[in-house]
């Protein structure tokens, strides 16, 4: 299953998110920023946005993996929600 996050004029590439439906948690293998986007800002939208996903899909939480250089901040967002 892959999933394309878009907010206000910052367009994500791609990151692969798998269902660990055996733990309970969605998970982000690799994340991603474009250059001259605010990776906070980015992080801390999508976080909000993987958090409802994952209550949508019934799951546990989110889990972020260390591939990309959004990966540490969205770990860390992430985090902060819960």
């Amino acid at each position: 299953m892959r999933f394309v996050f878009v907010t206000e004029k910052i367009s994500q590439k791609a990151r692969r998110l798998r269902l660990l439906r055996q733990r309970g948690v969605l998970r982000v293998q690799a994340a991603f920023v474009e250059d001259g986007a605010d990776p906070r800002y980015v992080a801390e939208e999508l976080a909000a946005e993987l958090a409802v996903t994952a209550g949508w899909l019934g799951l546990s939480g989110v889990e972020v993996m260390r591939r990309g250089d959004l990966a540490s901040e969205l770990r860390a967002a992430v985090q902060q929600h819960g």
